[in-house]
């Protein structure tokens, strides 16, 4: 709409497109393809470039230490070992726990949130929250998801699912032999899918 001030923008571009190439930047911007300073033949990419910084990948929002545990402790916390060492002991335990907190970490390096009806919740409920200060082996429970949680590490690649095996049909998803084993642990918890007193199996695929 006016002449004068379009010159004087194109002029303070030309400016600052001087001043930017005299300081050595690396690359040439969008504004070098328009205006005839670089190869045209890469305007295209440097097109996709603007673009690509105009609308930024939105990141997953990773799950916290915390929250990772309190996944853990909402699968596992009524186990209880069943020998003093191998296969069912408080060591497998603690590593069936770790493969807990690795398929929760793996989940969100997919992009994908914790929570029901995939997982357990991310939060203790009120019971459980009262639980973990006062009674014993909840306690015991709950730190030791915690551990296991800051122990879990996050791959694209690795498993994302695992199960409670007690004896029941595999799920539709278990194909073939699990990626890890844990177990058996004696279940003390008295509600929930897997009976009271029955053992258990932790199944990673």
């Amino acid at each position: 709409m006016n002449p004068q001030y379009g010159k004087a923008v194109e002029r303070d571009l030309l400016f600052r497109e001087a001043d930017r190439r005299a300081h050595g930047e690396p690359q040439p911007s969008w504004l070098d393809y328009h205006l005839g300073f670089a190869d045209r033949s890469s305007a295209k990419h440097a097109e996709q470039m603007q673009e690509t910084m105009s609308h930024p990948q939105t990141q997953p929002k990773k799950e916290s230490n915390e929250s990772i545990g309190n996944f853990i402790y909402n699968e596992t916390a009524g186990l209880r070992p069943t020998s003093e060492s191998g296969s069912g002991s408080k060591q497998d335990l603690h590593n069936a726990r770790v493969g807990a907190g690795t398929v929760g970490r793996n989940l969100g390096a997919n992009g994908k949130k914790l929570g029901k009806p995939r997982t357990a919740p991310t939060q203790l409920t009120p019971r459980e929250a009262k639980a973990v200060k006062s009674y014993g082996p909840a306690e015991h429970a709950y730190e030791d998801s915690q551990n296991a949680a800051r122990n879990a590490i996050g791959d694209k690649n690795g498993p994302t699912h695992f199960y409670l095996d007690h004896g029941q049909e595999k799920p539709k998803w278990a194909k073939g032999a699990p990626k890890q084993s844990y177990g058996p642990f004696r279940n003390e918890a008295g509600s929930g899918d897997v009976p009271k007193g029955a053992k258990v199996w932790i199944r990673v695929y």
